[in-house]
């Protein structure tokens, strides 16, 4: 374990130096320039494996909030949205209540092609220019293929965790307390015995990437990770 992280560290001294070299992605001007910065975009899906009836979700990231638009439903396959975009903004679909999203550029006046053969959108493929885009639906799909459990992990202990709010600790009773508690400290404890197979998973798909401010949040949780090996706090929190 100590050995992946040392690896994860090593990494990331060397795609920072990649960054200070000179690398970069091409600008979106360039990639961008003879497209309009607003007008309606099409954006057609056509997947296998996803059931009829299934939910597509449309949003967009604004103001630092998701703001999702009316859905449309897959029916032999196919879906279709026809909405008015912004050129420099990023646009995501989502299926059903699930939390894996695919990441897209619309272009304005364009109609963009998505496709896939899995009921998990992260595993779709769309059209985009934006090497940005490209990188995160990669990122997106290796996690929900690698550390799925690690992952679906993270995402109740999140969302447990958001109720220990002012007002449930004003209103609940001790039992609710201890009753929430034990199922944070439970699902702590399956995520501390994945941290390795996480890590290594991190370690295996970042190695030949060069620098992304995409895997920021991965440093970040590493580095937690490493103070917690060091000192053997079981405080995983």
């Amino acid at each position: 374990m100590k050995k992946a992280i040392l690896s994860i560290f090593m990494l990331l001294g060397a795609i920072y130096s990649n960054a200070q070299n000179g690398f970069s992605l091409p600008l979106q001007e360039n990639l961008f320039h003879n497209i309009p910065d607003t007008g309606t975009s099409i954006i057609e899906g056509n997947v296998t494996n996803v059931p009829d009836g299934t939910i597509v979700n449309f949003w967009f990231y604004k103001d630092g909030d998701y703001l999702g638009e009316p859905a449309d439903t897959i029916i032999g396959g196919k879906f279709r949205f026809e909405r008015k975009i912004d050129k420099w903004a990023r646009y995501f679909i989502t299926v059903a209540d699930a939390k894996d999203e695919l990441a897209i550029r619309p272009e304005p006046g364009n109609t963009i092609r998505i496709t896939g053969n899995s009921p998990y959108c992260a595993f779709w493929k769309a059209e985009t220019y934006d090497p940005w885009l490209a990188e995160k639906n990669e990122y997106i799909a290796y996690r929900k293929e690698h550390i799925s459990d690690y992952m679906n992990l993270k995402e109740e202990n999140g969302e447990l965790t958001a109720k220990v709010n002012r007002y449930f600790l004003d209103k609940a009773s001790k039992e609710e307390k201890r009753k929430l508690q034990n199922q944070i400290d439970s699902i702590c404890e399956k995520e501390i015995s994945m941290y390795e197979e996480y890590v290594n998973a991190m370690y295996e798909f970042m190695k030949d990437m060069p620098y992304s401010d995409i895997y920021l949040k991965e440093f970040r949780d590493i580095a937690r990770i490493a103070s917690y090996e060091n000192d053997g706090n079981q405080q995983h929190r």
